[in-house]
């Protein structure tokens, strides 16, 4: 499995503020699916997930500044896998497009030597003038010429250039299914991405208010320490 363009960036950054990347890192990295084709980068699903990192930090919890930082470097590096994504893309688009064309002239050539070398061959087994002469008399004396022979080569010759374009046509095929599954793939990372935002949202919620519980406990054990006295 490819490893996701932030993980080592995380894997360093993270224990720095105080959390663990194996906790903290997948809350970040399926916000933006590797396979995504390129889409923006989510402002307001990042807000939600810095805002869960930095109430968990249990040593950079108070540090705004800090997790802005983090943030834009998350956005920035984002914004450079994008661009490079997008030019692999567009590289790897016109490599196919010269494969497919190459292949189709391969076919096409390989056609020609075919017929180059058939014809060869009839040109080596046909009978010299005087051999024709005499065959064309025993023909017409004993026997007759057969109508089919034209039939059976006009045939032959329409299979094969049928043959010729069933190669680009399997070649169309495949793009098509190719592009077809990879589709399908991008609309369930975006599935993913969409279920990691409410899971961070639902964290951040519960972050707070086992923040505010905890400083309620703590006022009350004050004040009664306060009474007793």
């Amino acid at each position: 499995m490819t490893e996701h363009y932030l993980a080592s960036y995380l894997e360093e950054t993270l224990p720095s503020l105080g959390l663990d990347y194996e906790t903290y890192g997948p809350y970040v990295t399926g916000l933006f699916p590797i396979d995504e084709d390129g889409a923006d980068a989510d402002d307001e699903g990042i807000d939600d997930i810095v805002q869960l990192l930095q109430s968990s930090s249990e040593t950079h919890a108070d540090d705004d500044e800090v997790w802005q930082s983090l943030q834009k470097e998350i956005l920035k590096r984002k914004k450079e896998y994008d661009y490079l994504e997008t030019r692999r893309k567009e590289d790897d688009a016109i490599s196919g497009k010269k494969i497919a064309l190459e292949k189709a002239r391969q076919a096409l050539e390989s056609a020609k030597i075919e017929n180059t070398q058939n014809l060869e061959k009839k040109q080596r087994a046909a009978p010299s003038g005087d051999d024709a002469k005499r065959i064309a008399a025993l023909v017409e004396q004993y026997g007759y010429a057969d109508p089919d022979e034209d039939k059976d080569e006009s045939s032959a010759k329409k299979k094969k250039g049928a043959g010729d374009e069933t190669v680009v046509n399997d070649n169309r095929e495949n793009a098509r299914q190719l592009e077809k599954a990879r589709t399908a793939n991008v609309r369930h990372e975006a599935s993913k991405a969409h279920q990691v935002k409410l899971s961070a949202r639902e964290a951040t919620k519960q972050q707070k208010a086992d923040k505010i519980k905890a400083k309620e406990e703590r006022r009350k054990k004050a004040s009664k320490g306060e009474r007793k006295r």
